[in-house]
């Protein structure tokens, strides 16, 4: 429990970016759904709800939230009180893990969901991790 805490103490503005990043998954699915962000589709002079464009990008919003977080949580719980061999060694096991994470998740998302658009999912992870461009700002919330 004491690690917890100090890792909360000591990383609590890098805590913003999971936050963000799920919102930023979120609108992209909001705007995804509404037609907005998709020109694939013929549109009509109304808007209106496409869901399986919204759930497509938020599916692919929430894999790279997903594995972008745990990274951030093994990392950080990893090197919470090693030296720097051990902090560069945690950075390369987080990485490798996270690459492994995107790879199984992905796979998964397109073997099990029968209506994926995948130009949609891909709109949705490239949104979110977009966000790691910004993560110094962020940080600084």
């Amino acid at each position: 429990m004491s690690s917890l805490v100090v890792f909360l103490n000591r990383r609590s503005r890098l805590l913003w970016l999971p936050i963000v990043q799920l919102l930023v998954a979120f609108v992209a699915a909001v705007f995804s759904g509404f037609g907005i962000m998709s020109s694939l589709e013929p549109q009509a002079s109304t808007l209106s709800w496409h869901s399986t464009a919204a759930l497509s990008t938020l599916l692919g919003g929430l894999v790279c939230w997903f594995s972008s977080t745990y990274f951030m949580l093994r990392f950080f719980f990893d090197c919470a009180f090693g030296t720097t061999a051990d902090s560069l060694k945690a950075l390369y096991k987080a990485q490798i893990y996270k690459f492994l994470l995107v790879a199984v998740l992905i796979v998964l998302v397109v073997k099990s969901v029968e209506f994926l658009q995948p130009v949609q999912f891909f709109f949705g992870f490239i949104c979110v991790q977009v966000v790691h461009a910004f993560a110094g700002k962020i940080a600084k919330l």
